[in-house]
């Protein structure tokens, strides 16, 4: 009885926090925030992954898929880019 009750627990709280295939439950973005600052900059992927320092094929992934952003990509797009922090914000409110 004991050990039900406590994967009972477990199982509401794994679900109020996401736990287990958190990142399967990820609302989709409205855009791509690699696709949205190559597109500012007027760059052709080839462009856009030599300034950023990764292949064409590390960038296109990027553009494609990716969905989830690390706090240093986020700021290196934001270098690499030149944007002022109020512009690259509205950026990311456009693509989140």
């Amino acid at each position: 009885m004991q050990g039900e009750a406590n994967s009972f627990m477990d199982k509401k709280v794994a679900e109020k926090w996401f736990v287990g295939s958190y990142r399967h439950l990820q609302p989709y973005p409205k855009g791509n925030l690699y696709y949205a600052v190559r597109r500012f900059m007027g760059l052709s992927q080839a462009k856009a992954a030599a300034l950023y320092g990764v292949s064409e094929q590390a960038w296109r992934y990027r553009e494609r898929t990716k969905r989830l952003y690390h706090v240093a990509e986020v700021l290196a797009l934001r270098d690499m880019c030149g944007m002022n922090d109020a512009d690259f914000m509205r950026l990311l409110n456009d693509v989140a």
